[in-house]
């Protein structure tokens, strides 16, 4: 009976030492093994630009686990921050919509677990006020419900001619930006139909991008009338190359349709040409004569044209239309390339007077 007493007594101290050191190999692995919680760092202070899309500010996880989940106290409008798409991460993305003075948000990273906080300071500031200067295609919605798929457009500083040879009647509109706020402008638009003008300083509001769009509403949009509507215009990369006196001075150009040609004339920043314009309503061939062209920026594909005369030279009476036919006419060209082989083939022209208008697209015989 002692014995057995005895044996009870070692055994009882083996387990218990067997459940000491169980306890002390444990207790090593910090919490009993379970998941470490996440760990991101602060982030340096970043600066953005209002209405501008953000590049990715990423902060990583160099914790324990996957992230559940992503969260910020606050952020500016526009902003917001989740979980990357692999787990990894947590990351702010948008485009900011408003200003915001310099401000120091606390972003925090989940795991099943735990959670971990970082810190970053953002400042948004206002955008720039733009500039539109370029090339332009795009579409208008016009006079109710009419669709213009055609729309081109120029533009240099504060003016915009914005035209279509296929819409009926053909338009032109002839514009002065009035003022430029970041990205919102005004305007006023001379409005022209089938070569003659039709509508004087018509409001325009928009928004513009520099190298990227510009849209608006002319007049009052929904209401009858090539006064009233809205467009939207793309920046063409292809179109906007550097503006040379090369460009401008080639050996001729014709209508895409009906007989049309164009000369050189011999002084070097002067360009006439013959062309017809047909307009729905009438058909004149006339001359555009003494043509002073200037470059104002080699960087920008653009030609400012001022002292243009439309005369009849073709010794034909009346073939050129006395409407057409006075000076004054100033406006812009641009030299185009098909967009394929990068060759100069197509001039856009654009001209008015006041009373009258003439553009198009002309290509190279």
């Amino acid at each position: 009976m002692k014995l057995h007493t005895g044996l009870r007594s070692i055994f009882s101290t083996f387990i218990f030492i067997g459940l000491v050191l169980g306890m002390q190999a444990c207790g090593g692995g910090g919490g009993g093994g379970g998941l470490a919680a996440p760990a991101i760092a602060n982030a340096s202070a970043q600066s953005y630009v209002e209405n501008s899309a953000i590049t990715t500010l990423r902060f990583s996880n160099s914790g324990g686990g996957s992230l559940t989940s992503c969260s910020a106290d606050t952020l500016p409008a526009g902003l917001s921050v989740a979980v990357s798409g692999d787990s990894t991460s947590c990351e702010i993305t948008g485009t900011p919509t408003a200003v915001q003075a310099t401000t120091v948000h606390t972003i925090t990273a989940t795991n099943t677990t735990a959670s971990d906080t970082a810190t970053v300071s953002l400042t948004i500031t206002a955008l720039p006020n733009q500039d539109g200067s370029g090339i332009y295609n795009g579409t208008a919605t016009v006079d109710v419900n009419t669709d213009i798929t055609d729309l081109r457009g120029i533009i240099y500083n504060n003016r915009f001619m914005f035209f279509s040879v296929t819409a009926n009647p053909h338009v032109l509109y002839d514009g002065t930006i009035t003022s430029i706020t970041s990205d919102d402008y005004t305007a006023t638009v001379d409005v022209y139909e089938n070569g003659v003008k039709t509508q004087t300083a018509v409001a325009v509001t928009g928004k513009v991008l520099t190298a990227t769009s510009i849209t608006g509403t002319i007049g009052t949009s929904g209401t009858a009338g090539n006064h009233n509507g809205t467009f939207s215009l793309t920046f063409d990369s292809v179109y906007n190359r550097a503006g040379t006196t090369a460009r401008i001075e080639a050996t001729g150009f014709n209508k895409t349709t009906g007989t049309t040609y164009g000369t050189l004339n011999p002084i070097s920043d002067r360009y006439d040409f013959r062309t017809d314009f047909s307009f729905g309503v009438a058909s004149t061939t006339c001359d555009i004569i003494n043509e002073v062209y200037a470059i104002p920026d080699t960087a920008i594909n653009i030609y400012t044209i001022d002292n243009i005369d439309i005369v009849d030279l073709t010794g034909i009476s009346d073939l050129c239309l006395d409407s057409y036919e006075g000076s004054g006419y100033s406006g812009l060209i641009t030299v185009v390339d098909d967009g394929i082989s990068g060759t100069d083939n197509r001039i856009l022209i654009a001209y008015t007077n006041g009373t009258n208008s003439v553009f198009g697209l002309l290509t190279k015989p």
